[in-house]
């Protein structure tokens, strides 16, 4: 369905950000390689929405749009407000921007998405170059076409649907991928094979995960590691690895104890396993990871391009992109830039300023470490700052943007709804579908998901597909809650690298996610391997080498990466006995003996005791606890530094902490008054509405 090669291709020529400050960069040795993409028309973004040019930069179709795709088969999707429409390579609109979602012409389609509302979800379906539905939009879920057929789900269940709309292999699948050399893998009964397309499983589901061929070999994984089969069925490259990726050019980049390296079709190590990730060969060259940065390696294994990169796309037409330092643009073969594109770097800085929302006058702004107004009041809602941008309201009750330090809008507000920024990408709601936008404002993974977990963790991020929002009547309001559907990961190229398969999962930390494999939770790696079994009634993720779990009988603990138990509590006692704890931070942990709550270390030892109704996690050496009903702050050796006097407080972060005070009104139902303190519990905002 997804695979990572293609959703780098599909990066590298679609992610043109905003020109701004930022000329045209040639010389001797890049102009060759530029000039075999003379003719490419690409996104460029300038003064806040997108346009094309070709690779000299020069403008070609005016920038109008808040998001353009790159072209295929003829046409490029446009979204403008929220809705996908198609242009050609003059800049018409063939087709108006109408559609929830869209994706790019395949063999003369597009899958599209309906708008919808909460609770009546847009269906799926495909249109023609014109515009035309030509396949009825029914789907609850649907693939780009590859050979003549498109993955298509229909609630929990994924079939095929053929170019004239006919469902030729039911929807029957507990997932699918697309068809690759004639053949398809997917999975039934827990277990995968692989098909045909008259539906024939011709090699049998008796995997634990696969791929799609590619140059005659699939990888797959068995009793835990990955090998490699042919399309007889025959194991060809014995199971060994802990990860591994499809062939190209006649190499597989294969993982062993978290180090990447590359092997040819006999299996054989031909470029040693020393990268922390990477990709397959195109053009003659791959991209690896190494020091934390991207670089481009030869077959040969030669650094090629040095690793400078944080971002390092696939190569296509002698061009790839990539991103350095707030710089986005396309290389040539050589390293050099071919076309610097933008200059983000205000907003992708190392260090950002700490601002901090506040409100006054019913309207919101920012403040500075030391309590001065940075961004005047302006906004009818003012979210945290992360990664140098604020999510805002510019209306009450209008859409979503991003504003930047300066307060200026760097995200056109035109989201449902909208989250902080986490690894380049932001969450975002269109009209019913989940996606993710960078910081240019593009859809960068656009909206196809039923929901995503609000940000990105260790290079992937939880999304949900086939479930359904319904309604819950609640006394004072109708709330609507996600059911069913499967849980899955993708990367920040939206490749579906771990499949949905799970009733639940959690975000990556320290290299291992909690997921629920059946009736209990257990643990996976990046390959999506369950690595500790699943065993517990419930499972957080780890923080500091532990994680905590809660048994079948109730009694609370912490694991290790191994799976083993380390600290063990017995069943929760209203009087006696830990009753439950939560993740450590700082070496230390809240666990609550009795009905009150102290911290413990890594042996399970309380080394500040059991004394607060309420204790929070430590951050910069401090830590907030409720004592009757007021919130103050201690320090590691339980000392009270700031005494209790807040009806709520936050942890502290750059130095300052959020508290709010409770409004004493009869009957009225309010947050309060809410304000920033220092360490010293001195107010740099004094709580305002």
């Amino acid at each position: 369905m997804w695979n990572l090669s293609k959703a780098l291709l599909t990066v590298a020529a679609a992610v043109w950000i905003l020109l701004v400050e930022c000329g045209l960069y040639r010389n001797a040795n890049s102009q060759e390689d530029a000039t075999k993409s003379s003719n490419l028309l690409l996104p460029i973004q300038r003064d806040g929405v997108w346009g094309y040019a070709d690779i000299s930069g020069k403008i070609v179709i005016k920038p109008e749009f808040d998001g353009a795709y790159e072209f295929s088969e003829g046409l490029a999707c446009v979204e403008t407000d929220g809705k996908f429409g198609f242009v050609d390579a003059k800049g018409k609109l063939v087709v108006q921007p109408q559609f929830e979602s869209a994706g790019d012409f395949h063999e003369g389609l597009a899958r599209i998405t309906l708008p919808g509302e909460i609770g009546n979800v847009g269906k799926s379906g495909y249109i023609d170059k014109t515009g035309k539905i030509f396949i009825e939009p029914k789907f609850d879920w649907a693939c780009d076409f590859s050979e003549g057929l498109a993955v298509v789900g229909i609630g929990e269940k994924y079939g095929y649907v053929d170019s004239t709309g006919n469902l030729v292999i039911t929807p029957a699948f507990e997932w699918a991928l697309d068809f690759s050399e004639g053949f398809a893998a997917v999975r039934t009964g827990g277990k995968w094979g692989f098909i045909d397309k008259a539906r024939k499983l011709v090699i049998g589901a008796r995997f634990d995960d696969a791929s799609n061929f590619s140059e005659g070999l699939a990888p797959v994984r068995i009793g835990g590691k990955y090998g490699f089969i042919n399309k007889g069925g025959k194991v060809t490259v014995k199971p060994q690895f802990d990860f591994a990726l499809t062939f190209r050019e006649s190499l597989a980049p294969v993982m062993l104890e978290a180090k990447w390296g590359y092997i040819d079709k006999s299996g054989k190590v031909i470029i040693s396993h020393q990268f922390e990730d990477a990709a397959e060969f195109s053009e003659g060259l791959a991209s690896v990871k190494t020091g934390g940065k991207w670089g481009y390696i030869n077959s040969a294994g030669k650094v090629v391009i040095e690793p400078k990169f944080e971002s390092a796309c696939r190569f296509s037409g002698g061009l790839a992109f990539v991103s350095c330092e707030g710089k986005f643009g396309y290389i040539g073969k050589t390293g050099n830039w071919c076309l610097c594109a933008a200059d983000r770097s205000a907003i992708q800085t190392k260090n950002p300023p700490n601002l901090y929302p506040v409100v006054k006058e019913g309207k919101w702004g920012y403040i500075d470490q030391t309590g001065k107004i940075i961004i005047g009041p302006q906004f009818s809602y003012g979210g945290e700052f992360s990664e140098g941008l604020a999510k805002v309201q510019t209306t009450p009750g209008g859409k979503f943007g991003y504003i930047d330090t300066s307060g200026k809008v760097a995200i056109k507000p035109r989201f449902a709804e909208a989250c902080i920024f986490r690894e380049g990408l932001g969450s975002m709601v269109v009209g019913t579908k989940y996606g993710y936008v960078d910081v240019t404002g593009r859809l960068a993974i656009r909206p196809i998901f039923d929901k995503v977990v609000w940000r990105f963790s260790e290079g992937l991020t939880v999304v949900n597909v086939g479930g359904r929002w319904e309604a819950h009547e609640y006394p004072d309001r109708t709330g609507y809650e996600l059911d069913g559907g499967k849980y899955g990961y993708v990367t920040r190229d939206g490749s579906m690298v771990i499949k949905p398969l799970f009733d639940w999962a959690g975000e990556f930390h320290e290299g291992l996610a909690a997921v629920t494999g059946g009736s209990a939770m257990g643990y996976i790696d990046k390959s999506g391997s369950m690595v500790i079994e699943p065993k517990f009634r419930g499972a957080g993720g780890f923080s500091e080498g532990l994680a905590r779990i809660e048994a079948t009988g109730g009694a609370f603990g912490y694991i290790d990466k191994s799976g083993k138990v380390v600290i063990s509590f017995e069943p929760p006692n209203e009087s006696t006995g830990i009753g439950y704890a939560e993740d450590f931070h700082e070496g230390l942990a809240p666990a609550r003996f009795g009905v009150k709550w102290g911290y413990i270390d890594k042996t399970g030892k309380f080394v500040i005791q059991p004394q607060f109704d309420w204790a929070g996690e430590f951050s910069e050496g401090m830590a907030n606890v409720r004592v009757t009903d007021k919130v103050g702050y201690i320090d590691k050796t339980g000392k009270m530094v700031i005494e209790p006097k807040f009806d709520g407080a936050g942890r502290f972060s750059g130095g300052v902490a959020g508290v709010w005070l409770a409004e004493k009104t009869p009957g009225v139902r309010t947050m309060g008054k809410s304000g920033y303190i220092d360490k010293t519990g001195k107010y740099i905002w004094e709580p305002t509405e």
